[in-house]
């Protein structure tokens, strides 16, 4: 099992209340210190959805204790961060993206919920070395297979607490039957969290219009001097920009894209 798709299940458990149906304890992992089901690597599946049916699918989840291990030894903080013991990670946001645009899995009929065991308030902030779970329920409206993009905060401690923000990918989320919902809709204008994230050389900015159009990238540090500000000719749909970083100086930074009237501010880190 890749230690870093433990996540990208683990945040799909939701944000939509403290409801619960599912019970952790229901689960036995054994003698396993970390781990998912389902796990594609073992063969495993979510159930594939069908429009107009009720859905319901479970997803158990053993929190690793390394903030590496949430990470991944693709991430360029792993050498940092690998045995450094994880405090805590926050799911942030869950995207679908079929290559049309970015959707909630609430804009295709599923509520998820995540079970916490209510170790925190937000039920959504999980701990390691702890067993959760979360429910998927609630009736297609669209079909399609969606790329899985996860944005979330891992929490370290490295002399000083650390955050990260890190999207995580490479899971799809199928349903059967019916019209694909970005086959009736105009694509929103959205944009994603910057890639890879602390960024050393270079970031890649995604963003999706619903028109081919001119958009202002912008970027400030925490004080609100302007580091970067570029006029990018963008399509319609999916869009991505690579920056070069090399000659930023490490720090916490604010981007925004903006689209005529739209704008979106997101929060990125440098870290040489």
């Amino acid at each position: 099992m890749k230690k870093n798709l433990l996540f990208i299940f683990v945040v799909m458990l939701g944000v939509s209340g403290f409801a619960q149906i599912c019970d952790p304890a229901d689960y036995d992992w054994g003698s396993a210190t970390f781990g998912v089901s389902p796990d594609p690597n073992e063969g495993e599946s979510f159930e594939v959805g069908e429009v107009g049916m009720a859905y319901y699918d479970v997803i158990y989840v053993k929190c690793p204790a390394f903030a590496g291990d949430v990470l991944g030894p693709e991430h360029p903080m792993y050498a940092l961060a690998a045995t450094l013991p994880l405090d805590s990670v926050r799911l942030n946001s869950i995207t679908l993206n079929n290559g049309l645009g970015d959707l909630s899995l609430s804009s295709i009929g599923l509520e998820l919920t995540c079970n916490n065991n209510g170790d925190s308030p937000n039920p959504c902030m999980f701990y390691p070395s702890q067993s959760y779970c979360g429910d998927i329920a609630g009736t297609p409206t669209a079909s399609g297979t969606w790329d899985v993009t996860i944005n979330i905060t891992v929490y370290f401690t490295f002399g000083s607490p650390q955050a990260i923000d890190y999207p995580l990918e490479g899971y799809t989320f199928t349903v059967d039957g019916g019209v694909g919902l970005n086959e009736s809709t105009t694509v929103a204008f959205s944009v994603d969290q910057n890639s890879p994230n602390p960024a050393n050389n270079q970031t890649t900015f995604n963003f999706n219009l619903a028109n081919a159009e001119q958009v202002q990238l912008m970027m400030t540090n925490l004080i609100g001097e302007r580091v970067i500000s570029k006029k990018i000719n963008g399509k319609k749909g999916n869009n991505a920009y690579v920056l070069d970083t090399s000659n930023i100086p490490n720090g916490i930074y604010l981007y925004s894209v903006e689209s005529g009237n739209k704008k979106v501010t997101k929060r990125m880190v440098v870290q040489h």
